[in-house]
């Protein structure tokens, strides 16, 4: 999935989001979500989405090696809650395979137990694996703690006025668990962190924010309009814009390139 950016990232700073860590970007719908319905989901898992997901989780740390990674606490706890309910998933399915289980058991689904779904829940195993390794390779970044407070609580303001049509959106989708991967980040306000540190960044050089989240890059759009506006740019108190460019990668980018803008800020259009 992300091979073509491999060696194009190294020496650049990027703002990794969850979409890219957790979620099956191939179909719009994550293994996690698969599971929540127990059998009936894992039996509607194609063995070459999970492949499919370990690839692109493998194709990701490749193209990462030698950049400089930005990962916001946030996106650690949105990865780390999708795992904590993967590997629940994973139990809960698991205990089928205990001695008198399913003679216990009346619902029908049990009875229609294969091989197949043995060898899909071993694979989804070694998933959850790579998601363990992949998360616990980051270190936190916190903007505030490195330098860049007062322009990260700046474009924050924006980036909250500019998303709440979209939190609204997002409001839709929820579930009925609270700390449900789906929509933890709407919680965590984790998309408006991150449009507004890779705003901050962008003072200091050039900034790639990594996601599959159009919401994300609809922000990040929005925050530029309201600072090319001078007076909202001063209501907002930016006196001055960002030095360098900030780019967003979706995934899609690599399928269809045309129906993608990258570049949504460029000092150059000042």
């Amino acid at each position: 999935m992300f091979a073509n950016l491999a060696g194009k990232l190294e020496g650049k700073t990027v703002i990794l989001d969850n979409s890219v860590i957790t979620h099956d970007i191939s179909t719009g719908r994550g293994i996690n979500e698969e599971l929540y319905e127990g059998i009936a989901g894992l039996k509607r898992i194609n063995f070459q989405n999970i492949s499919d997901a370990l690839a692109s989780l493998n194709s990701l740390t490749s193209a990462l090696r030698g950049a400089r990674v930005i990962t916001l606490p946030e996106t650690i706890q949105e990865a780390s809650v999708g795992l904590k309910y993967l590997n629940g998933h994973i139990a809960f399915i698991s205990q089928r395979k205990k001695p008198g289980i399913r003679k216990k058991a009346k619902r029908k689904r049990w009875d229609d137990e294969t091989d197949e779904d043995d060898y899909r829940l071993e694979l989804i195993k070694q998933y959850a694996d790579a998601i363990y390794a992949h998360v616990h390779s980051f270190k936190p970044f916190n903007p505030k703690e490195n330098g860049l407070g007062d322009y990260f609580d700046r474009f924050y303001a924006i980036a909250e006025a500019r998303s709440k049509d979209l939190d609204a959106s997002a409001k839709e989708d929820k579930r009925k668990f609270l700390e449900n991967p789906a929509f933890l980040g709407d919680k965590l306000r984790t998309d408006q962190k991150i449009a507004a540190t890779a705003y901050a960044l962008g003072y200091k050089g050039p900034c790639y924010v990594l996601s599959a989240d159009n919401g994300l890059v609809t922000l990040l759009t929005r925050i530029n309009e309201t600072i090319r506006n001078p007076s909202r740019a001063h209501f907002y108190g930016i006196s001055n814009l960002p030095n360098h460019p900030i780019e967003f990668i979706h995934p899609d980018t690599f399928i269809f390139p045309i129906a993608r803008k990258p570049v949504v800020y460029s000092p150059s259009n000042q």
